[in-house]
């Protein structure tokens, strides 16, 4: 990765982490106009749109710059991270749903890469779709491996 781009990463990162969300976006986004493949970069700014409560919004983007085909398992996250937060604005059945389809995308991730985070929020998920025994079961594995 370019210093330069490394560089414009780190300052969206920044922005978001002290709470500068749209400001964070805004810059992801004039960024993007210098690297337009940078995954990354993408994923920074479309996470400082979720924090903003703008998940729809951010979901549209994460589906138009098709991150779901991202080869890095941090880009692939934020799906679930996006289905996570429709699910928290729904209720019954449609909640369940969302939960269980944010829960396949932390699961398979952690398939292919296990980590704490992946796994954790796949048992999380699996807890608020109502599934408590795929949830502790889950759950357990994380407590089991603790070098995730």
């Amino acid at each position: 990765m370019d210093r330069g781009l490394s560089a414009a990463i780190a300052e969206v990162k920044e922005l978001r982490e002290r709470g500068d969300l749209l400001l964070a976006f805004d810059r992801a986004q004039e960024y993007l106009k210098a690297w337009p493949e940078a995954e990354r970069l993408k994923h920074e700014g479309l996470l400082a749109l979720a924090r903003a409560g703008a998940t729809d919004h951010a979901r549209r983007r994460f589906a138009e710059w098709n991150l779901a085909a991202s080869t890095d398992t941090h880009v692939q996250a934020l799906e679930g991270r996006l289905l996570k937060d429709r699910a928290l604005r729904l209720t019954g059945a449609a909640r369940r749903e969302a939960f269980r389809a944010s829960g396949a995308i932390y699961a398979r991730i952690n398939e292919q890469e296990p980590d704490y985070y992946s796994a954790i929020n796949a048992a999380t998920v699996a807890f608020l779709a109502d599934d408590s025994d795929r949830s502790f079961t889950l759950a357990e594995g994380v407590l089991a491996n603790p070098e995730i």
